[in-house]
């Protein structure tokens, strides 16, 4: 199998928790996502998918936009790629193209750190 930058082979690699998968995916150099105790390179895994197109971006971007012009004033935001998201408590944490969250925060920067909430 494939050597996961940032953590061990998928092999050799431990049960790890949400939280210990999320410190990894932190100090790693590629995202990662995790299932049920396993973690993985993005692309490698359940939810691997072919690279992006032009129409794919644009069709994003349209949608970030309607979206955040419609949580004007609300307490959710709009997010991009650059979280994790959780899509149960003991489920797959993927980063999808957008997420409207009301996000988990760094205590310290106020900064969202991953999402694991409730999801659109």
């Amino acid at each position: 199998m494939r050597k996961l930058k940032g953590s061990m082979s998928a092999q050799t690699q431990p049960h790890l928790t949400p939280e210990q998968y999320l410190e990894i995916d932190r100090a790693s150099e590629v995202r990662n996502e995790y299932y049920n105790g396993r973690m993985w390179a993005m692309g490698d895994g359940p939810s691997a998918m072919a690279g992006g197109t032009y129409r794919h971006s644009k069709l994003t971007h349209r949608i970030s936009h309607l979206l955040a012009n419609a949580l004007e004033g609300r307490p959710c935001e709009v997010s991009g790629s650059g979280i994790p998201v959780c899509t149960a408590p003991d489920g797959l944490y993927t980063y999808p193209d957008l997420v409207v969250v009301a996000a988990s925060r760094n205590s310290r920067t106020g900064v969202p750190t991953h999402c694991s909430t409730r999801l659109l």
